[in-house]
């Protein structure tokens, strides 16, 4: 019987195919004439990079950032920052609030108040770095290659790629003067750099001198030192905030929107990947082979990075805070969370030396929301 039914199951099959026409794949053209063509139309796209009318982007975003950059480093200076020491939360205040949401790894029990420490530069800006391509169509870098090229901060990359000239940059992370440096950053310095950290540093020490003559007016205390029992808890409740700390804070604002802009821009034309699980950026056609890959559960790839489409948050973090509006008590409370709103980091820094926020961040921020029970 066996054999009957494999006889049908032939002859059904034969004329199946004779009966309903099979479709043919099969394609006529010679591939081993069309490979050079293809390796060349690839070796040629090159010429269409860097986009002209690009280049003023990138010129602009790249000095939005150095503004940026110039910006925050001059506001923490007043404005106290603070960063949970077991996870990565940070808050834009004199005292930390007592929300329970620490997920720390050194925590036993989640969802625990936070330990804060003070805050840094690279707690607002946080730090995205990639590899420094020699040329944006260049072979792919392998795993052996790492070491070979220079990392650098993924918004330089990706100028870098569009036709500015990155190597008069100024990136203040790097001056170990003012304590903002990072093992992340790589410093592009030059003969600008040096004028802008001098005037910089005067306009910081204009700032301090206006601010102690304002703060010797209000009380006794230095508004640097000044503890939880002042009735000042923030420069944003300051009436007669000195014009010289506004203005920072408002062009620091302008220039982190017309930054983020410009790098939206920038994305639609020259692409940009992420790795799916552990954040690495890369700036260019097609990822890396480097096997770095942090997520330990996916390590039958050995390490390799799962590449996707990279989106505006995976270059630069906005870093989301919690936002203390004048109707909440002065530290928040773990009760209240419902009622309390967020905010970028740049932006809650920004607001807190008194600038004007966009209406963009109004409905994030709960300006009009109700008042906590």
């Amino acid at each position: 019987m066996a054999w009957k039914q494999r006889v049908q199951v032939h002859v059904s099959g034969k004329l199946y195919n004779c009966l309903i026409p099979s479709r043919c794949y099969k394609s006529k053209a010679e591939w081993q004439k069309l490979r050079p063509m293809i390796l060349e139309r690839l070796r040629s796209r090159a010429k269409d990079y860097p986009v002209r009318n690009m280049v003023p982007v990138a010129n602009d975003v790249l000095k939005a950032r150095g503004e940026v950059v110039d910006g925050v480093s001059t506001l923490i200076k007043f404005i106290p920052v603070k960063a949970c020491k077991f996870c990565s939360e940070v808050y834009v205040g004199e005292e930390g609030h007592q929300i329970r949401t620490c997920c720390g790894y050194r925590r036993g029990a989640k969802k625990q108040l936070h330990r804060w420490i003070n805050g840094g530069f690279e707690h607002i800006l946080v730090p995205v770095d990639a590899y420094h391509l020699r040329t944006m169509f260049q072979d792919v870098i392998k795993h052996d290659e790492r070491f070979d090229y220079e990392r650098i901060p993924a918004v330089l990359e990706l100028c870098d790629q569009a036709g500015a000239s990155i190597s008069s940059a100024h990136d203040n992370h790097s001056m170990s003067s003012n304590g903002l440096n990072h093992s992340h950053s790589h410093s592009h310095s030059g003969d600008g750099l040096s004028l802008i950290i001098e005037q910089c540093n005067q306009t910081v020490a204009d700032i301090s001198k206006t601010l102690h003559n304002f703060s010797s007016k209000e009380s006794s205390h230095d508004l640097h030192h000044s503890n939880g029992s002042s009735s000042v808890k923030s420069f944003g409740d300051l009436v007669g905030l000195p014009e010289e700390l506004q203005s920072i804070a408002q062009r620091t604002l302008d220039a982190w929107e017309r930054m983020r802009l410009g790098i939206k821009k920038l994305m639609l034309v020259y692409p940009v990947k992420v790795c799916k699980y552990c954040g690495e950026v890369h700036v260019g056609p097609s990822g890396h082979k480097v096997r770095l890959c942090g997520l330990f559960r996916h390590e039958p790839w050995r390490g390799g990075h799962f590449w996707k489409k990279a989106d505006l948050d995976d270059l630069v973090p906005p870093q989301v805070v919690w936002h203390r509006r004048p109707q909440d008590p002065c530290v928040l409370l773990d009760n209240g969370r419902s009622f309390y709103g967020h905010a970028p980091a740049v932006v809650e820094l920004c607001a807190q030396g008194g600038a004007t926020v966009p209406t963009k961040y109004f409905c994030m921020m709960k300006n009009n929301g109700l008042v906590p029970r």
